[in-house]
């Protein structure tokens, strides 16, 4: 049975119970947009009680010495300890599409939790997901050669608003090797113990894209 196919007919299955018949001319914000649209879609690939892993809307720090705070994760119960994240995730909604500063951010936050799960974990590498709007996109973290983390793009999918608007959504195939990849995630790799490196922090980045030669619009 290819349960990749299975995880797609869930997925739109989530859709059909949540999508509105028609489209507002409210925005959709950040809350929204998680509750009823990428959860829909993201549940069914990183959720797995059956074995033991979970999606979490944090929006907490995750792990002792992890900074940052994503909107999602997907972590691994032992025992009854959590253990990851092994995907990380982060929104803005409808209002932010146009902020030419905050995506940029957020994605540059998704980089960085990858990098220090990795480093923490020796996980093969890290699922982020970066949502602006209604565009999905998947990214695959993973340290490349010694002290050379690459964070490269799996593919990106546009969330339908309406039930009216879900047949082009149907072209998903782009989405079924996901799970695939994140299950290889978690492989541990031992070499990593000698190829990581230190890397610097957000707060630093932030400071060095604002004062320096190249800056953010705000």
């Amino acid at each position: 049975m290819d349960t990749r196919v299975d995880d797609i007919i869930v997925i739109l299955r989530n859709l059909v119970e949540r999508l509105p018949y028609k489209r507002t001319n409210e925005q959709t914000k950040e809350s929204q947009l998680s509750s009823t649209y990428v959860d829909a879609i993201i549940r069914p690939l990183l959720d797995d009680p059956t074995n033991d892993n979970f999606l979490i809307w944090s929006n907490n720090i995750v792990s002792a010495g992890q900074l940052e705070r994503p909107d999602f994760v997907r972590m691994e119960l032992a025992n009854t300890r959590f253990y990851g994240p092994s995907c990380v995730g982060e929104i803005k909604g409808e209002d932010k599409t146009n902020d030419q500063y905050l995506p940029i951010v957020d994605l540059m936050r998704i980089a960085l939790m990858g990098k220090e799960s990795i480093d923490r974990n020796y996980y093969s590498g890290i699922l982020g997901i970066h949502v602006v709007d209604f565009q999905v996109t998947f990214y695959l973290n993973t340290l490349f050669a010694e002290g050379l983390y690459i964070l490269y793009e799996i593919c990106s999918v546009t969330m339908p608003r309406t039930i009216q608007e879900l047949r082009p959504f149907l072209s998903v195939e782009d989405m079924l090797p996901i799970k695939g990849i994140l299950n290889q995630c978690k492989v541990i790799d031992d070499s990593i113990v000698d190829r990581k490196k230190e890397g610097i922090s957000m707060n630093q980045i932030i400071k060095l894209h604002t004062t320096g030669p190249f800056t953010f619009n705000k």
